[in-house]
């Protein structure tokens, strides 16, 4: 995700490119999001929104290994739960509330 596809006046997400024809599209920011985006990006009005120095691309691609990390951090023990119900609890904060959450995590998968 770039800083310049963050319409912050209107609050949305513009997805510029997607797995799928449809994934084109504007996504709505939730009052949190809005201000955590708005933290991570500072005074920088250009980039990427999470860069990343040991990426190719230059940005984080996967939480993978962040989950991982934090299930250690915490003690939880190897497969005693899954990123997929965690990802579902996540989407449901980080949308809008009245947003179809399907929506929201086509965004999540397709970005």
């Amino acid at each position: 995700m770039r800083i310049e596809d963050l319409d912050w006046g209107n609050r949305v997400i513009f997805v510029p490119d997607s797995k799928t024809p449809e994934g084109r599209r504007l996504v709505p920011m939730s009052r949190r999001v809005f201000e955590l985006l708005r933290a991570r990006r500072g005074t920088r009005t250009e980039g990427w929104v999470f860069p990343s120095n040991r990426s190719a691309s230059g940005h984080l691609c996967s939480i993978d290994r962040l989950f991982r990390e934090a299930r250690q951090q915490a003690g939880f023990r190897k497969n005693w739960f899954s990123i997929v119900p965690v990802m579902t609890t996540a989407l449901g904060s980080l949308c809008e509330p009245g947003t179809w959450l399907l929506s929201c995590a086509q965004w999540v998968i397709e970005t």
